[in-house]
């Protein structure tokens, strides 16, 4: 099976390395279709921190709040999603924020 892949790389100082971290550990825990799924995580060479996840195509809810007013039947859909996706998360006892820019669409 193949998939598109993203590699996020994060700063390397310890505030953000310990989030980022913990973050991966739980990304890591969860498998939903609503969810990204993340493939692996670790550290380059050169010490940073790095996130290799699926690659989403579309546009994120910020995205699409930018453009404009949504209709009612759309924010339904995407309200369900992002339930459904937030109690699997919850449910492995993951909590999490759905923020527009990381709700993808």
């Amino acid at each position: 099976e193949r998939h598109e892949l993203q590699i996020v790389l994060m700063r390397a100082d310890a505030d953000v390395r310990a989030r980022f971290e913990e973050e991966a550990r739980s990304a890591a825990r969860l498998s939903h279709p609503a969810i990204v799924t993340v493939f692996d995580s670790g550290e380059d060479d050169a010490g940073r921190p790095y996130l290799v996840m699926e690659c989403l195509p579309g546009t994120t809810l910020a995205g699409e709040l930018a453009a404009g007013p949504i209709p009612a039947t759309r924010v339904a859909a995407v309200a369900g999603s992002i339930a459904g996706a937030l109690a699997a998360a919850h449910a492995v006892g993951v909590a999490s924020m759905a923020r527009p820019r990381s709700v993808f669409l």
